[in-house]
């Protein structure tokens, strides 16, 4: 049988997420620093440093954000603003929020939030309280030393509750059962279809339109060889 979890674990998943998971290219430097884990000593990624932000405001400037004809930030200023937008949601957005959007440029930096909040209550949902549930639900009693400050033990408490409720599991089922449909799974990584998109657009020198749709789908199942594989193949020939 396998053992439970141990604390240190739960502790460290914590830590190893840190301020920004999803987006770490934009960030910059990673500064690793050695943490005490039991007796041993382990290297796990320190703050975020993001030194083109930094430079930014040493010089009393604002940075421009770019966007495609979507409305979607693109370029590396579009990534930066991600990346802030999702460090700030994790440590500073109640769980159980809801975004209401509204106006152009506000709707699109809450969209984003709005995105990466859901994105961080799946990853909590299915790396902590799945994991831990049955082998040692005690460790669901707070969340992470990492993220003790951000959330309070009511809403934490109420966040984890609402996730082990049988309604939840009928909504977490039926959704597996969807994404398990999904065959075409896409290679472009970080940054999705606008990275794609971007990156089309600059190549061909002009906005993409709708008799470019099949380009893009087969540029974002193409694997870094160049190669298209699985069923996204048959699709393609």
């Amino acid at each position: 049988m396998d053992n439970p979890p141990s604390d240190d674990g739960y502790d460290q998943w914590g830590e190893a997420v840190g301020l920004d998971d999803d987006h770490t290219d934009a960030f910059g430097d990673m500064v690793d620093g050695p943490t005490e884990v039991g007796t041993r000593k382990k290297n796990v990624r320190g703050a975020c440093v993001n030194k083109v932000l930094q430079k930014y405001r040493a010089e009393g400037k604002k940075m421009e954000v770019e966007y495609n004809m979507w409305g979607q930030p693109i370029n590396e200023s579009g990534d930066i603003q991600v990346s802030t937008i999702g460090a700030y949601v994790r440590r500073n957005i109640p769980l159980k929020v809801h975004l209401i959007f509204g106006g152009e440029t506000r709707a699109s930096a809450l969209r984003t939030a709005g995105e990466l909040l859901k994105s961080w209550r799946t990853k909590l949902t299915s790396q902590l309280i799945y994991k831990y549930k049955d082998e040692a639900p005690e460790h669901l009693e707070d969340p992470p030393k990492h993220y003790l400050s951000c959330y309070d033990e009511k809403q934490w408490k109420s966040f984890v509750a609402s996730r082990l409720t049988p309604e939840w599991e009928k909504k977490r089922a039926k959704a597996q059962a969807i994404r398990a449909k999904n065959i075409y799974n896409h290679r472009t990584g970080r940054g999705g279809a606008k990275k794609v998109e971007t990156e089309m657009e600059k190549e061909l020198g002009h906005q993409l339109t709708e008799f470019d749709r099949s380009g893009i789908w087969m540029r974002m199942h193409t694997n870094k060889k160049g190669e298209i594989e699985g069923p996204a193949k048959e699709v393609a020939e």
